[in-house]
């Protein structure tokens, strides 16, 4: 028998959510401000999947950022082909900082204290 986990309810929702946005017509979202907060946006989205990922499937850390840095790719492949968005490398690149730098957080601590 499964027992529900919240982490994992969290982290599929926040999927659901993430591809909405991602795939919104451009006139549904509001106008950036400047590229950088773009990029910033792209960094901390996947930095808060991939800590939920972590928290969901803390045994699967690999396939974890695996499976994000594919969808990261997936996302701007799809709005690239849909035509109402364009995909750009440099989102997938943010994207998979994003995912890094937290795998990375998320491996130290649970290592323990680091000092």
């Amino acid at each position: 028998m499964r027992v529900f986990s919240g982490w994992r309810f969290a982290f599929w929702l926040a999927i659901v959510a993430v591809s909405l946005a991602a795939l919104a017509p451009v006139s549904y979202l509001p106008s950036p401000v400047f590229s950088v907060w773009d990029k910033a946006q792209h960094t901390l989205v996947f930095g808060m999947l991939t800590l939920l990922g972590c928290l969901a499937f803390p045994q699967r850390g690999v396939r974890v950022i695996v499976g994000l840095l594919g969808y990261a790719a997936a996302i701007e492949l799809a709005q690239e082909v849909s035509g109402l968005r364009t995909g750009d490398w440099k989102d997938w690149l943010a994207d998979a900082i994003g995912v890094a730098v937290t795998a990375i957080f998320c491996t130290l601590r649970r290592r323990g204290p680091l000092v």
